[in-house]
């Protein structure tokens, strides 16, 4: 199979398919197919979790509070907890307020007496 016709199943299929089902069709690996979608432009299609639409609520009442996201320093965003963890990592789940999620400001301000 030339590189142009794996282009075009890339093209093709990106949106509608899983990756890992185009990468096992064309012999690469899952992160060189969405390495060629990328510089070739192509935007892959969120998936849908669920829910009702609204940011920052579950699909269910027993869903945890924040999920943890182990992240290193330096790859957290403006939008992530920055609650410690072990080592390197912070929590790295959607801030809700300041810098952290509900979970850790929680633990960060609790009243004393």
């Amino acid at each position: 199979m030339t590189r142009d016709e794996m282009r075009e199943i890339v093209r093709r299929d990106y949106t509608d398919r899983v990756v890992r089902d185009i990468a096992d069709e064309l012999g690469l690996s899952r992160s060189a197919v969405i390495g060629m979608a990328h510089r070739m432009g192509l935007r892959a299609r969120r998936p849908n979790r669920g829910g009702n639409g609204r940011r920052g609520e579950g699909t269910s009442a027993r869903a945890p509070m924040s999920v943890i996201r182990p992240q290193a320093l330096f790859d957290l965003h403006a939008g992530a907890c920055h609650w410690p963890l072990a080592g390197d990592l912070f929590c790295g789940a959607p801030a809700t307020r300041e810098h952290y999620c509900a979970m850790h400001w929680r633990r960060a301000h609790v009243r004393r007496g």
